[in-house]
């Protein structure tokens, strides 16, 4: 019987690759490397230029009671890294150690009440370490990340208002930003990727929307800060009316926005370091969804939004140009079944898809099978 299962797998394999998609996993009908009782976090999966892609899950059986990552490149080695029963994840970023070369998540879980730490886990030897402890501390986590020096960087709030971004590295740390200063109202949640790391703020002293917002890019290595956008409030000259609280960076330093503009929602972004909207949205696409784009390393930009008929769907902005990935509608053939892409609960999607410098994305979406009905939940690869 477990020949004939490692059979059927390798089938599934196949054709999924006929048809352009590679599952990684699936629950519900089509149960594939998940539990059959699995329910998503509010984390969206992380992927590196390998095809290594990983994501944090719940479930109720098969081996899981709690949280887990679900990591590997392809469907066949999907490994489990368990979290105890005791936390949950909220964060976590994928990165390789450059001197060992393994790949490692580093996660900031919390109990409910408080986060509890910083910690990673080896994807080669499974082993967790902890890198900080907050517990009884009662701190909030985000934006958590390490690069290839592990450095890490991350977000640390106080309760109201105050907070800050921390760099530790081996020669100890220091605050990048902090609300506890004169100068700033409040610090947002930091993206960071490579040696670069992009964050708003709002400066002031106090935290109401007409405070005047800016966007820092901080660079690691020469220890600089750079402006590289403000809203109206700061700069009368702008045409920036809001800078929202979805943003990115690569690792070369450039950067995609979502800003609401004198003329309407867009979307920014930098090549080389030159700043230029790149979308508006009623133009191609009438709504986008408020998650931050996910960008590579040769500017290629992915992001959730929607079409002129108003379904769902993945777009890519790849050489200049904005073309659908997949969308409400589409139908997948996956081992001789047609699966479509449905609206499941708000949108067929599950938290922002991301794309690597190989033009490969991945993304969770909701299925159904077209003769039974049957709803089913897919992580699925595909190649531009």
């Amino acid at each position: 019987m477990r020949k004939l299962f490692k059979l059927a797998i390798a089938s599934l394999t196949l054709l999924s690759a006929q048809a352009n998609y590679e599952l990684l996993a699936s629950s519900g009908e089509y149960n594939y490397n998940l539990p059959q009782q699995t329910f998503w976090i509010s984390t969206s999966l992380r992927m590196m230029n390998t095809g290594e892609v990983c994501f944090s899950m719940g479930g109720a059986a098969g081996g899981i009671s709690g949280y887990a990552f679900l990591c590997g490149d392809n469907g066949d080695n999907m490994k489990r890294y368990l979290v105890p029963q005791n936390e949950a994840v909220s964060d976590f970023y994928l990165f390789d150690d450059g001197n060992t070369g393994d790949k490692h998540i580093v996660f900031a879980p919390n109990n409910g009440s408080e986060h509890l730490g910083i910690y990673t886990f080896n994807l080669r030897t499974g082993k967790r370490l902890e890198h900080e402890n907050f517990e009884g501390q009662f701190t909030g986590l985000s934006g958590v990340a390490m690069n290839e020096e592990d450095v890490l960087v991350y977000r640390q709030s106080f309760g109201g208002k105050r907070a800050r971004i921390v760099m530790r590295n081996l020669d100890g740390e220091n605050d990048l930003f902090s609300s506890f200063s004169k100068d700033i109202g409040y610090v947002f949640t930091p993206q960071t990727s490579g040696n670069y790391v992009l964050t708003k703020i709002r400066m002031g002293r106090g935290i109401a929307e007409n405070q005047p917002d800016r966007l820092y890019l901080y660079n690691m290595k020469k220890g600089a800060k750079q402006i590289v956008m403000q809203d109206k409030d700061g700069q009368p000259s702008s045409k920036i009316t809001k800078i929202m609280n979805t943003y990115t960076v690569n690792h070369n330093g450039d950067i995609a926005v979502w800003t609401e503009t004198e003329n309407g929602t867009q979307l920014y972004a930098s090549n080389k370091g030159i700043l230029k909207s790149v979308l508006t949205i009623g133009d191609k696409i009438t709504k986008y969804d408020a998650f931050s784009p996910s960008m590579n390393n040769l500017g290629d930009i992915l992001i959730r939004g929607y079409d002129k008929k108003n379904n769902a769907a993945i777009f890519a902005y790849v050489d200049g140009q904005w073309s659908k990935v997949i969308g409400e509608g589409d139908v997948i053939e996956m081992n001789g079944v047609s699966y479509e892409v449905a609206d499941a609960t708000t949108s067929p999607f599950v938290h922002a898809p991301r794309i690597n410098d190989n033009r490969v994305v991945a993304f969770i979406v909701y299925v159904v099978n077209k003769k039974t009905n049957k709803l089913t939940t897919m992580v699925l690869k595909k190649k531009l």
